[in-house]
């Protein structure tokens, strides 16, 4: 098979990351019944926000290595986001890779592998496989669309000694002081934030924390009742 040259009028994918190159070879080298298994896994599997984990997942279900997993994802959401930004439909996507890489993956596809001819009818069942992994693409946007977005955090506490009039003494008392580190993104970026605090603000924060987690139990009881999933960081996902 000779690929079609690409249209240079065409938005081009490039540069190409290792990972989505990866992803499109997975795709392009997998037997049928491995193809079944991963589409059906994608669209069964209860989604996770956590790539890592959801792909671990999809992986189990599919007999398939997690990281080949992982990069079809991460090549699915690339695709996804370069569909909707040039308002293309998942048939032209489909139907453009081949010429689109065709240059770049030549070592390791060369045009005459039959491999490109399945590839466009690959990609479209990809990125129509709704399920699990279209709820995954629609809500991994919303839970980052803020102005800041929580990394880590973590408390370091030390100890202040105040020391009287005469310094040679031992110190007349101490102060405990806790330093609140919390590490988010914005703009792309990792940026971090600190802040003292004493034991009552501690208290005040495992209060509101408290509070938090009442109202999202509250609120995960009520959306399973109602047979609605949970996207989650763990497994939320009503079966019945």
């Amino acid at each position: 098979m000779t690929t079609p040259q690409p249209n240079p009028q065409q938005p081009v994918l490039q540069p190409l990351p290792q990972m989505f190159r990866s992803g499109i070879l997975h795709l392009a080298r997998y037997a049928p019944g491995q193809l079944v298994a991963l589409l059906t896994a994608l669209r069964e599997t209860p989604p996770l926000l956590t790539l890592t984990d959801f792909a671990a997942s999809v992986a189990a279900r599919a007999a398939l290595p997690s990281q080949e997993v992982l990069d079809v994802i991460s090549t699915t959401i690339s695709l996804v986001s370069w569909r909707d930004s040039t308002g293309r439909t998942s048939a032209q996507v489909a139907k453009e890779i081949p010429s689109q890489l065709a240059s770049a993956l030549a070592e390791e596809l060369p045009s005459d592998d039959p491999a490109w001819t399945v590839l466009p009818d690959r990609l479209q069942a990809l990125l129509d496989a709704g399920g699990s992994l279209a709820l995954l693409l629609k809500a991994g946007p919303l839970q980052i669309e803020h102005a800041h977005f929580f990394d880590d955090v973590r408390v370091v506490t030390d100890v202040r000694p105040v020391f009287g009039d005469d310094l040679d003494e031992r110190p007349s008392a101490a102060l405990i002081i806790h330093e609140l580190h919390l590490t988010f993104t914005r703009d792309g970026k990792q940026e971090a934030f600190f802040i003292a605090l004493g034991a009552s603000g501690l208290a005040k924060i495992r209060q509101a924390i408290g509070r938090a987690e009442a109202k999202e139990r509250t609120l995960r009881k009520t959306l399973s009742e109602a047979g609605m999933p949970v996207i989650g960081e763990t497994l939320e996902w009503p079966l019945s």
